[in-house]
């Protein structure tokens, strides 16, 4: 019965870094000195196999009261004094 198997996911997102190259040009590199930042949060998924049954997203991240608004984005927010 594929309606009682759950498979859950996580992924890190690193939300604050900026990306490395761009569609410009293909030899542009990061600026030199400048460290990226490692503000991250972790992202569980969880669904059915049969996929009728998807749970909201749950985010895991460091503070206590996040800056975005948590009902439009409809996902569970928990923090922890652990995460990196």
């Amino acid at each position: 019965m594929p309606e009682l198997v759950y498979n859950a996911n996580e992924t890190s997102l690193f939300w604050y870094c900026c990306p490395r190259k761009t569609l410009t040009t293909a030899d542009e590199t990061a600026l030199i000195g400048i460290k990226d930042a490692k503000d991250r949060i972790t992202v569980l998924g969880c669904a059915n196999a049969a996929g009728m049954h998807k749970c909201k997203l749950a985010v895991i991240g460091k503070s206590l009261h996040p800056q975005f608004p948590r009902r439009e984005f409809l996902t569970n927010y928990y923090a922890t004094k652990n995460a990196s």
